[in-house]
């Protein structure tokens, strides 16, 4: 790993989702994850507290809201119908019922 000015990273996001992909991992290495990047980044780059605390926040809504950490599962982890129909709606550009490749790369690239 180069680091974040190597990688021309200005948020910790930038390390966790986009350049490591950590923000894929499991969940011990999601919570422990953001800190540890903050803690890395704030070092090379001479971040403030309210900056580190800043990121960590930015980290938190970017997780829950783009990576679908915020997903209710019942007990047996199962989906409810209409998250399943909410997470298709996201992708399905066309609105044709189903995800076909084109949408699905094109989600995945933005």
């Amino acid at each position: 790993y180069a680091g974040p000015c190597q990688e021309y990273a200005c948020r910790a996001i930038d390390i966790l989702a986009r350049r490591t992909r950590l923000a894929f991992t499991n969940v011990p290495r999601r919570r422990r994850g953001p800190a540890r990047v903050v803690a890395i980044m704030a070092e090379e780059l001479g971040w403030s507290d309210e900056k580190c605390r800043e990121e960590l926040k930015h980290c938190k809504r970017y997780l829950q809201h783009e990576m679908g950490y915020n997903l209710k599962l019942d007990s047996d982890h199962r989906l409810e119908p209409h998250q399943i129909r909410e997470i298709i709606d996201e992708v399905d550009l066309n609105r044709n019922g189903r995800i076909e490749i084109s949408e699905f790369l094109q989600y995945m690239s933005a």
